[in-house]
């Protein structure tokens, strides 16, 4: 019998997904202690601002893909 890893790859993919919802709580949960991390380093605020959303756009494309099994 053979093995689909690709069936098996997508549907681990797709559990572990987080949702839309789960990451919005996600970042408000950490905005505080991710804009006091920033400010630590003097940025100005449009530069704070800009940070910020970078950050947040790397945690949105990271989530998608972290397995949260702790496998």
């Amino acid at each position: 019998m053979k093995y689909d890893l690709t069936t098996q790859d997508s549907t681990i993919k797709r559990n572990n997904a987080i949702n839309d919802k789960d990451f919005e709580k996600l970042v408000m949960d950490l905005q505080p202690l991710i804009i006091r991390r920033i400010k630590t380093f003097g940025f100005n605020h449009y530069d704070l601002e800009d940070l910020y959303q970078e950050i947040l756009i790397r945690m949105y494309r990271s989530v998608q893909t972290f397995d949260f099994s702790g496998d």
